[in-house]
């Protein structure tokens, strides 16, 4: 995000509420001051206006998005906080900076023990209220989730500022994507993974916790192959009925009814987690009823498949998927596994999944060669699962079943045999005496 911007996006809350006189006026002053500032604002109040009119949303933001909320890394040394301390933790390096706050690497440094920890602070431009509050809410969230497979609150404070940051537990990672095709991670692998982020996510949702902004990025994955769920920065609480307006969007991962006015449910989370197993599966993510279908007329289109997606897939995307081309991995994606991503992005959040233990459930079926339930498969599907389940088993019993027809019939066989040489002899015997009487 460039400087313009974060003082535009500062700036734009209190000038999209002024009347059209005053807020000409402040435009006109901004202009004398900043021009750069007074343009990206400009084109802030321009896509407001687009939005509240319905006129062509996805045409609107076509590229604010990646200018709003791009990620930059910043140079060593060149942030105003590296080499500084907040609380007892002394900021070492940038990690991560985004569009509403920086993520830091820091050590504690008050001689008590020595300890590693992500410290996130809002970055020095930003003073919108809207943004303030959603980063209490992540730092709330936070507070209150306790799992091995989610990056844990530490501590938190306000700094000289009057800005608030938190610290969490150190993840050393690399998003979910990246590791497992450096890994040349298989089919299975990938599943194996995708379910630790369910078991995640569920507790999440348990403790009326939404995530909202499920992608791979925030699915890091460490050297030990655990996942961890990281940045709830667009968190959302289950437990009040009208949840505050969503501040951004991850075009690609956001559902469709993201932009809605619809209260958030757990769906929301498993149609993102769906399109990272897209991500993960087939490397490309299918064309689907963006966010902004909502807002305007037509019929959406229908999600190819994954064996769809994948049936084009390049021989190297392929391999690190631990097949030789694409037609063999899309052989691979086919039923079971289609059949749960389509439920997982399915248009209407009632044909999803009802849960993420549900989702996680039916990834253990696969790798367990049960029944999946998203396929609603009838008794020859159960018994092929069987079948597969049992392959062993099923064929020693197939061997088995055909020896024993193999030795029926050879000891009919023989019982005929020896009744017809007993009737032979009998009828030679009989011969003998007539020959002698």
């Amino acid at each position: 995000m460039t400087p313009a911007y974060i003082r535009a996006l500062a700036l734009f809350d209190d000038i999209v509420a002024l009347a059209p006189a005053p807020r000409e006026r402040a435009l006109a002053a901004l202009a004398a001051e900043d021009a750069a500032v007074h343009d990206a604002l400009q084109r802030l109040l321009a896509t407001d206006d687009d939005l509240a009119g319905n006129d062509a949303p996805e045409h609107a933001l076509d590229g604010l998005t990646d200018q709003l909320f791009q990620h930059e890394a910043s140079p060593a040394g060149t942030d105003p906080r590296v080499g500084q301390r907040l609380g007892p933790w002394r900021i070492d390096a940038v990690i991560e900076t985004g569009g509403m706050g920086t993520v830091y690497e820091a050590w504690r440094d008050d001689g008590q023990y020595r300890q590693r920890v992500a410290l996130k602070c809002m970055r020095h431009e930003l003073s919108s209220p809207r943004l303030v509050e959603s980063f209490l809410r992540e730092r709330e969230a936070l507070a209150s989730l306790e799992h091995p497979g989610i990056a844990a609150l530490i501590d938190g404070g306000i700094d000289v500022s009057g800005r608030p940051w938190f610290a969490m537990r150190y993840v050393d990672g690399m998003p979910i994507d990246q590791w497992c095709d450096r890994h040349r991670a298989s089919v299975e692998q990938r599943i194996d993974l995708l379910v630790q982020a369910c078991d995640a996510l569920a507790y999440a949702h348990a403790r009326l916790v939404l995530h909202q902004d499920i992608k791979p990025t925030n699915l890091l994955v460490t050297p030990d192959a655990q996942v961890q769920l990281l940045d709830f920065g667009l968190t959302a609480s289950l437990a009040v009925d009208t949840p505050a307006p969503r501040v951004a969007i991850s075009e690609g991962y956001a559902p469709p009814e993201a932009t809605s006015d619809d209260r958030p449910t757990v769906a929301s989370d498993l149609w993102s987690l769906g399109m990272v197993m897209y991500r993960l599966l087939c490397d490309r993510l299918p064309v689907t009823a963006s966010p902004w279908w909502l807002m305007k007329e037509g019929t959406p289109p229908r999600a190819a498949s994954m064996s769809q997606v994948a049936g084009d897939m390049p021989a190297a995307a392929a391999c690190v998927r631990g097949h030789r081309d694409g037609r063999t991995l899309a052989h691979r994606l086919a039923g079971d596994l289609d059949a749960i991503a389509l439920r997982c992005i399915a248009l209407d959040p009632a044909q999803r999944y009802a849960s993420a233990i549900a989702l996680r459930d039916d990834l253990l079926a696969w790798r367990r060669r049960r029944p999946v339930q998203a396929r609603n498969g009838g008794v020859l599907y159960r018994g092929g699962r069987f079948v597969s389940r049992h392959r062993i088993a099923v064929g020693l019993a197939g061997l088995l079943l055909v020896t024993c027809v193999v030795g029926a019939g050879v000891a009919a066989w023989q019982v005929e045999r020896n009744a017809r040489e007993a009737a032979a002899t009998l009828a030679l015997s009989d011969v003998f005496e007539q020959t002698w009487a």
